[in-house]
């Protein structure tokens, strides 16, 4: 059904109606199906009436990049094209979901200024759910980019303590990050789905994780994904007892001094997924204290690897097991 015409004076023509909202977003869907070129038609369709605009908008602006461009490492025009739409048009940030960031950079120093008014934009984007973090570095001669708090100067840093300190997000990936602030990104009231690839976590004193684990915090991760990452805490992840979802990858659980008492059990009654590739001190520092793990619900197991502990839990509730 096509928009309506219009005669002189502005009146529409007898007859003709105005497409609902609602059908937009089908014929949105439809296109966006295994379609690399989607956000170019919906930028195309935009152009077609103003009707059409608002729900354009909505898909243009689910998910934005606020990284430097990779043909130029340094620049941060992306980032302040973006600020300058959100001043004009203070309206379509509440539009963004997902928030990405990739950059070469190894500090934030080494990216163009953004000035503040700019800042107070991008870091206002109340209703973003989503935020991805990549950072590109060599593997063979270069550790991943360090996180430190505080930082001023926009960047990933910056981003991630707004985001999270604003309690809002529902989803974080962490990529090539190295002293990760684990225990305050799952201090996330609202967080369900948190990705750490080729990570260093922060380190924890031992001698803390009794007084955490007293406090009884409720972590709300329910799909967790940790692969090449070190300096992992389990009693950490053993915290997170609404987990869902686990799938681990080349992971080496620090080893906690056997003098440490942790007063809780590791139970993940709400677990039915659990995928395992080259996991290290599972159960070392568990076995010992009477602390095995239990899954009452997990129904699916992946193993891709051999490397796993030989006193590996039973599962009394699988219906499938992957052995790859």
């Amino acid at each position: 059904m096509s928009a309506p015409f219009k005669l002189e004076g502005g009146k529409r023509l007898q007859g003709q109606q105005v497409i609902p909202p609602e059908m937009f977003h089908h014929i949105f869907g439809y296109l966006a199906i295994e379609n690399e070129s989607f956000l170019a038609d919906v930028q195309a369709c935009s152009l077609v009436a103003k009707s059409w605009v608002p729900v354009c908008r909505s898909y243009l602006f689910k998910e934005v990049e606020l990284g430097p461009h990779p043909l130029n490492p340094r620049s941060l025009d992306r980032s302040r094209r973006l600020a300058a739409i959100l001043k004009d048009h203070p309206d379509i940030a509440n539009l963004v979901r997902h928030i990405k960031f990739s950059s070469f950079a190894a500090s934030d120093n080494d990216l163009e200024e953004v000035d503040d008014d700019s800042l107070s934009v991008l870091f206002g984007m109340s209703q973003a759910q989503a935020l991805r973090l990549h950072m590109t570095y060599d593997f063979d001669n270069e550790e991943p980019v360090p996180y430190r708090s505080g930082v001023q100067a926009f960047g990933w840093r910056s981003l991630l303590d707004r985001y999270v300190a604003a309690n809002q997000l529902t989803t974080i990936s962490l990529d090539g990050i190295r002293d990760v602030p684990l225990l305050s990104i799952l201090s996330s009231s609202r967080l369900e789905d948190l990705s750490i690839v080729y990570c260093h976590v922060s380190d924890m004193p031992a001698s803390s994780l009794p007084s955490i684990v007293g406090k009884n915090p409720c972590f709300t991760v329910k799909n967790l994904k940790v692969e090449h990452t070190t300096n992992l805490t389990l009693p950490l992840i053993g915290l997170c007892s609404g987990l869902q979802t686990m799938n681990l990858n080349n992971i080496t659980f620090v080893e906690i001094d056997s003098e440490t008492e942790l007063p809780f059990t590791f139970s993940f009654p709400n677990l039915t997924h659990l995928g395992i590739e080259r996991v290290r001190g599972w159960d070392r520092q568990l076995t010992a204290e009477n602390k095995q793990p239990t899954f009452p619900a997990v129904t699916s197991v992946v193993i891709r690897s051999p490397n796993v502990d030989s006193s590996f839990p039973q599962f009394r509730t699988l219906r499938r097991l992957d052995l790859e």
